[in-house]
């Protein structure tokens, strides 16, 4: 009962957002909470943000600055499929999604 809880962040496109699957507890981030507590005995409190289509840039502009600013201690990004669905240059996602990475920290 001493140990911090994991504070998980998933942040992404809808594989991240959950979108298309029934429930919630189904989604990616709900599913490596319950494997992270399984592994580690630890409690785990979990978010999930993020929009169907989403690419760094939109996440980077639009989710991440509505996200109240806890203090997660695990941070995943699923991130990436849309940027390379829609035809973005190599320099145009290593600066967002290089952007990206500088707003969550």
């Amino acid at each position: 009962g001493r140990t911090p809880a994991v504070a998980l962040l998933v942040l992404g496109d809808s594989s991240a957002a959950s979108v298309g699957i029934e429930k919630s507890e189904y989604g990616l981030a709900a599913q490596l909470a319950g494997l992270i507590a399984e592994r580690t005995g630890r409690a785990v409190r979990w978010r999930a943000a993020g929009f169907n289509s989403a690419t760094s840039g939109q996440i980077r502009d639009h989710v991440l600055p509505n996200l109240s600013a806890d203090p997660w201690t695990h941070i995943v990004l699923a991130i990436g499929t849309n940027d390379t669905k829609n035809f973005h240059s190599v320099p145009r996602f290593k600066k967002e999604f290089g952007g990206l990475l500088y707003a969550l920290r």
